[in-house]
């Protein structure tokens, strides 16, 4: 026999539509893992969302926020210790630091989430928001991607596990060119860079160019 259905797992940052997103060091921001929810589910016998975060990433320890997207496009919020477990820590390998979390359905979680199924204009799946924050020893212009896994267990003791399809957090890196008209470089260069409020407590006579920010988080300006 064959699972009557597998779970599938993928991971945004921000919000469950998001696409890679970049963020300042040592600042928090959201990332959300999205689990299908596979016919059966009610019997089940394991159901559990882990998630890995490499050594560049903190993650906020007590931050997950378990919820259920209805097939009414409605979300609602599973309860710690009703619903689920939270089981949290840290690992060591090749010499670095691993935060880790699992989130672990109970018999009634199960059920909960499976009474979701049915026909409606939404496409049920579990979500999982959680916060952590860029370390300052993140190298700077790459992404730092996550380690988010579904395993599963189904009423007659098969397993099934995938790991997700995760977006990663760029480390925002900014590459700065001075060049003259004809796109020469130009030495001895200077460059202050600051967030749009800047501009108002920067006093007049002083010029603050708004940079933006592009996929690959990687920008070239010229002045």
């Amino acid at each position: 026999k064959t699972l009557d259905s597998a779970p599938e797992i993928a991971e945004n940052i921000l919000d469950p539509y998001g696409e890679d997103a970049s963020t300042d060091v040592f600042r928090s921001h959201i990332r959300v893992i999205r689990v299908s929810v596979p016919i059966g589910l009610e019997g089940a016998r394991k159901f559990t969302v882990s998630e890995t975060l490499p050594p560049q990433l903190t993650y906020t320890r007590g931050s997950p926020v378990v919820k259920l997207l209805t097939k009414s496009g409605e979300e609602r919020q599973l309860m710690w210790n009703t619903h689920f477990f939270l089981s949290e820590g840290s690992f060591f390998e090749e010499g670095e630091a691993k935060d880790h979390f699992v989130i672990s359905l109970t018999q009634k979680g199960m059920s909960l989430v499976a009474s979701s199924l049915g026909e409606g204009p939404t496409t049920p799946e579990l979500r999982i928001y959680y916060d952590a924050c860029l370390d300052e020893d993140a190298v700077p212009g790459v992404y730092v991607r996550s380690l988010a896994k579904v395993d599963y267990m189904d009423r007659y003791g098969r397993s099934f596990s995938a790991e997700a399809e995760s977006f990663g957090v760029c480390t925002g890196a900014i590459r700065l060119h001075m060049t003259d008209m004809d796109g020469v470089p130009l030495a001895g260069g200077r460059f202050r860079i600051a967030r749009a409020a800047a501009e108002v407590a920067a006093g007049p006579g002083t010029k603050v160019e708004k940079i933006r920010y592009k996929r690959g988080c990687l920008l070239s300006p010229t002045a």
